[in-house]
């Protein structure tokens, strides 16, 4: 999966299965972090961004 497509999960919604599918993502595959933090702050998706990484985290 490519970064662009991640961001694709968030326009659907913040559904907790995308949050789910984000986190599992964030955990087993190399992403440019920075990229994506820049990428959600320009489509105003901060909290469903932090919900993700704080979801992989746990």
């Amino acid at each position: 999966m490519h970064d662009p497509d991640l961001i694709e999960f968030f326009r659907e919604g913040a559904h907790q299965k995308h949050l789910r599918d984000i986190a599992g993502v964030i955990n087993l595959t190399p992403l440019d972090l920075a990229l994506l933090a820049t990428a959600t702050a320009t489509l105003r998706l901060e909290q469903k961004w932090q919900a993700a990484l704080a979801l992989a985290a746990s």
